[in-house]
């Protein structure tokens, strides 16, 4: 399917796709690309402490914006894509769910989802629209409050008071879950 959409991409005029030569190297840069980011996904088992990385390392190749653009995946540019690999390098997601274009595209846009929620204003009522799912979908860990709608939203007003920088790593999205459930527990 990544390749297909990698194909559709094309100029509609067929200029990028009339050879063999150039069907064999879309093919060959799909395929490259979403290597890099399934053997990403299966090597990593840690999100980094911050966005930074300051002092963490990821292993093998970090895939680069231009790779998720490769296999068709939308919406990561340089801005996020730390935050989109540090959702990968987590435990909760491995090479098996990073193997198909529709499921990078979940990941992808569960974080899109957080990271426009991360406007620094609680009160602007976006967090309101996170979702469990837009937690589980970069691997965040976050379980104790997913089931209760008072403490997912306790979470998502958090969220929605961070910063962008604030929210771009799992571990610091799992952090402001064990802060919301520290309130409720209160």
């Amino acid at each position: 399917a990544s390749v297909l959409t990698a194909i559709g991409s094309k100029d509609d005029s067929g200029t990028q796709t009339d050879s063999l030569a150039e069907l064999q190297a879309i093919v060959n840069t799909t395929v490259a690309s979403l290597n890099v980011i399934t053997t990403f996904a299966q090597s990593n088992t840690a999100s980094s402490n911050t966005g930074s990385a300051t002092g963490f390392t990821y292993v093998g190749t970090v895939p680069t914006a231009a790779d998720y653009a490769n296999v068709g995946v939308t919406g990561v540019d340089t801005n996020n894509v730390k935050a989109i690999n540090d959702a990968l390098a987590t435990s909760a997601i491995t090479g098996a769910q990073a193997t198909t274009q529709s499921q990078i595209q979940a990941i992808v846009n569960g974080y899109q989802n957080i990271l426009s929620a991360a406007d620094g204003d609680a009160a602007t009522g976006t967090p309101q629209t996170l979702t469990a799912s837009d937690y589980a979908a970069i691997g965040a860990s976050v379980s104790a409050l997913t089931g209760d709608a008072e403490g997912l939203r306790l979470l998502n007003d958090i969220v929605g008071g961070k910063s962008t920088a604030a929210v771009d790593t799992v571990k610091e999205i799992e952090n402001l879950a064990r802060i919301a459930q520290a309130i409720q527990d209160t």
